[in-house]
């Protein structure tokens, strides 16, 4: 099974109503990052594939206190998708 290229497929978005944030309705699951399903990636594999999500269009990270150690998930999420405020 060939992979599609970003160009050619196009995620859609849900509106979470609690809070007014748009996110894609496609999820990308940490929890194979930290350990829970395997063992753990390091941050700087665990943000590579992070990064290649993202840049794929994911914005939906499911995450849990329960995956890892430290909050791992979390911390390699915040690294990736950190954009600082610019005044």
């Amino acid at each position: 099974m060939k992979l599609m290229d970003k160009a050619s497929f196009r995620y859609t978005f849900i509106i979470i109503v609690l809070c007014g944030m748009q996110v894609s309705r496609l999820g990308f699951g940490c929890g194979g990052l930290s350990g829970i399903y395997n063992a753990p990636l390091s941050h700087e594999d665990g943000c590579s594939i992070i990064k290649e999500v993202f840049n794929r269009g994911v914005t939906f990270f499911d995450t849990s206190d329960l995956y890892g150690h430290k909050h791992d998930n979390e911390i390699m999420v915040g690294k990736v998708t950190y954009f600082p405020i610019i005044n």
